[in-house]
């Protein structure tokens, strides 16, 4: 009988260690972010030319936007459809944009792997020759790089929770499996 038991028990350890195995790989729900031109934070001498978001993973290609936003002003300057390259996305910026020393913010809204709308941002500033001090200490308002779905809630949030339910569920189920033939 006891031999019985460590079966069970060995059976419900396993359960519960491939259920903590499985959370991790549902916690990020959507793609993110991982690397951009500019980069977020970055102080430019000049205004860019470009703006490039290199994903985790390949977005698809469809309903796919970016705008450039002055933070300060709150004023959109620039909104288009950018190039898909597998996870990166690209698009040039117009050569007359040059609105000069400032704090802006690179907004996104891509369709992730997923199939689902993935929002954030990418702050940056612009601090050319004229720049003063008091303009160097400054903070940034920039919101830190979070990914949203239409909820509103953001993608890793998500999938925290989903992990820590598949988690219980498999906590329950192996001390289901063990307690049931001592009753």
């Amino acid at each position: 009988m006891k031999v019985h038991n460590m079966r069970r028990a060995f059976a419900a350890v396993t359960v519960m260690a491939m259920a903590s195995l499985v959370a991790p790989a549902t916690a990020q729900a959507h793609d993110w972010v991982i690397s951009s031109v500019p980069a977020e934070g970055d102080a430019l001498t000049e205004f860019p030319d470009e703006v490039e978001l290199n994903f985790s993973a390949e977005p698809r290609p469809n309903f796919n936007t970016i705008a450039i936003s002055d933070t300060d002003t709150q004023e959109v300057l620039f909104t288009g459809e950018p190039t898909l390259d597998g996870r990166l996305i690209h698009i040039d910026l117009p050569e007359d944009l040059d609105p000069g020393d400032g704090n802006y913010q690179v907004g996104f809204q891509i369709t992730s792997s997923d199939g689902h709308s993935t929002r954030g941002q990418v702050g940056f500033s612009v601090e050319g020759a004229s720049a003063s001090a008091e303009a160097d200490d400054q903070e940034s308002d920039v919101e830190p790089l979070v990914e949203e779905d239409d909820s509103g809630i953001p993608g890793w949030a998500i999938g925290v929770g989903v992990g820590v339910v598949v988690l219980i569920v498999a906590v329950v189920a192996g001390v289901a499996a063990v307690t049931r033939k001592k009753g």
